[in-house]
């Protein structure tokens, strides 16, 4: 059963073939060749008609309505059964469910808005799903479903299963890996398994299975939760990350032009105030992470609620990194909140991802891009905090070793390690493009701290690093079933039969077309690019922070450009392109700021004459 858009295409009946006993004729949904080609732009390859061959031999469907025809079309536009409605006397309905093993049946379109009109169109449609179930043939399965429901603002959609095997409880399948939520892609494929047919290896969605027993009230108090949690979503999540933006620039020139001047004494109180600050903002995304660890969706004014939580953790973060026993290292207090970030982030997708669900930096489920692991808007800030970390980590055991590298190096790659398995692994995070944005960024922040010579031609093979690991990732979940089901391992079964051209000019498209999203997303390479630059030629600016820290701290260097060269690589390895840097942006600055202002400076460099230190003549040392 279904509801339906109100905007469907036309069904016509052949007129020149008598109707079966149960009223139904045959039928043609004639825009359905229009429908093909018009989709072709978004490179889905869908299987057109596919549901209808879960008819099984002899291709009896019977579709009621024209939502229906439309769900039972083969490819052409055929439909094998179709009655425009249904039999107003219940044995006639009977004799209709029971004509074909497959039925699909329009129950109407319910209006988007709330009101008289919507209350008698639930009414009706309620009424007559009372009557289908009563007149089903034992045995039957019936799903309930709304994949075309209109609602404005647009919100979660009901999908209920009741027959064999769906006696109680919420529904569960591998596309979300979060149990009661299903996707509109999981209902094909769970048709063809319930009627014994062979789902293609390339179709998206998977089986729609039962997760456990449940008590009532708190099963629909925790679906309305997440619906309550995606309204959130998409009503603040625009407004957070200007307010966000607008407090990076606050602390980056604000604090600038309060305590502006040379003298050594405004210089030191320009750069504490810059680190506190820095340190502090950057531990917002962890702390809106940790404010789903209460239920703030059930509580009155939930947004006020996510937000007030997400200070309070930030508040938390930041006072820990500040005060801690690691105050005065200079990469202290920002490794700090660098390495709560990604043990919250990856611990949590290791866990379920339970943290993710509904927060700014997290997953939407209206969006439904993702379900599980790390999201787009989160990835960049994910993989820059991963370098940090490591690189805080690193740089500790190497002063506390008296200068012993190998210790630093395993402190490094532990860091490493977790941060590309929680991130990558299948059960886990199944990202793509944070794998092969932060395997090359590890490795060669490992290679400086080992003092390997890092050269253009071993730069050149390192970038291909991170592809070569999701590539063995996704070969193990293909061949592995009990890897569990990914889009990384779908990936490697088209690739292997030779079906991945669709799919990555799907993701190729997407990368491409983040660059339009908004007005802010074409500014973003132009600021990506001029850090890169200020980093690598610091003189062409007049920016004599970057090479001073660089000359006070060693590893300053290379940590700052890899936390750069991570974000860019997220840019074109992930379909969300732009969206990876752009997010990073509001941590990597106050991150960056502070790392740079944690540096002592005496005071004859920081009076300001003095030689000059270049970015690239640091860079040479290190390597």
């Amino acid at each position: 059963m279904l509801f339906r858009s109100p905007a469907l295409p036309a069904v016509t009946v052949n007129s020149g073939t008598a109707a079966s006993s149960a009223g139904t004729s045959p039928a043609e949904v004639a825009a359905m060749p229009s429908l093909t080609r018009f989709n072709q732009q978004f490179h889905t390859s869908p299987q057109w008609g596919l549901l209808a061959s879960a008819a099984g031999a002899g291709n009896c469907s019977t579709a009621v309505g024209p939502g229906a025809a439309l769900a039972l079309a083969n490819s052409s536009g055929q439909v094998s059964g179709y009655r425009p409605a249904l039999p107003a006397m219940p044995s006639a309905e009977s004799r209709l469910l029971a004509r074909c093993p497959l039925t699909v049946v329009d129950l109407g379109a319910l209006p988007g808005q709330e009101g008289a009109a919507r209350t008698a169109a639930v009414r009706h449609a309620d009424a007559e799903l009372a009557t289908i179930t009563a007149t089903l043939p034992a045995g039957t399965t019936l799903m309930v479903t709304a994949p075309g429901a209109v609602a404005n603002p647009p919100h979660l959609q009901v999908v209920a299963v009741s027959g064999p095997g769906y006696r109680t409880g919420l529904l569960d399948a591998e596309s979300t890996r979060q149990p009661g939520m299903v996707v509109l892609t999981d209902l094909t494929p769970t048709v063809l398994g319930w009627r014994g047919q062979a789902v293609p290896a390339d179709v998206v969605g998977s089986q729609i299975t039962r997760a456990g027993r449940r008590a009532t009230a708190p099963a629909v108090r925790g679906l309305t939760g997440q619906d309550t949690q995606a309204q959130v979503w998409t009503s603040t999540h625009t407004i957070f990350f200007w307010t966000f933006a607008l407090l990076d620039a606050f602390a980056c020139i604000g604090i600038g032009l309060v305590w502006w001047g040379a003298q050594p004494s405004r210089r030191r109180a320009r750069s504490t105030r810059w680190r506190i600050a820095g340190t502090v903002l950057a531990g917002v995304p962890a702390g809106s992470f940790l404010a789903n660890l209460l239920p703030w969706w059930e509580w009155a004014h939930p947004a006020l609620w996510l937000y007030g939580l997400t200070l309070v953790w930030t508040a938390v973060i930041g006072a820990v990194a500040l005060a801690g026993p690691w105050r005065r290292d200079p990469f202290g207090p920002p490794g700090a909140v660098a390495a709560v970030t990604v043990g919250v982030i990856g611990i949590d997708v290791i866990t379920g991802s339970r943290l993710q669900m509904g927060t700014p930096f997290g997953l939407s489920v209206l969006e439904a891009g993702r379900f599980y692991g790390i999201g787009g808007e989160a990835v960049g800030l994910y993989a820059v905090c991963g370098i940090l970390a490591a690189a805080w980590v690193g740089n500790t055991v190497l002063r506390r070793t008296d200068g012993r590298r190998a210790g630093s190096v395993l402190a490094t790659l532990a860091v490493a390690v977790f941060a590309v398995v929680a991130c990558g692994w299948p059960q886990f995070g199944g990202k793509v493009g944070g794998t092969i944005a932060m395997v090359p960024g590890f490795i060669l922040l490992i290679m400086a701290l080992a003092r390997v010579r890092i050269t253009v031609r071993r730069v050149i093979v390192i970038l291909g690093s991170g592809l070569a690991l999701f590539l063995v990732f996704a070969l193990i979940n293909y061949l592995v079933p009990a890897t569990g089901h990914s889009d990384i391992g779908v990936f490697a079964g088209n690739l292997l039969h030779g079906r991945a051209g669709g799919l990555l000019t799907r993701k190729v498209t997407s990368m491409l077309g983040s660059l339009a999203v908004n007005t802010y997303s074409p500014v973003v390479p132009v600021v990506v690019i001029l850090i890169g630059l200020v980093l690598l030629k610091p003189g062409w600016f007049r920016v004599r922070a970057v090479p001073l820290a660089y000359a006070g701290e060693p590893l300053m260097a290379i940590t700052l450009a890899m936390m750069w060269l991570v974000a860019v690589l997220g840019w074109f390895a992930d379909d969300s392109g732009i969206i990876v840097p752009a997010t990073a942006l509001p941590l990597a600055l106050p991150i960056g700021i502070a790392l740079l202002a944690g540096v002592p400076l005496s005071d004859e460099t920081a009076a300001g004459p003095g030689p000059a230190v270049t970015g690239s003549s640091v860079a040479g040392r290190i390597g």
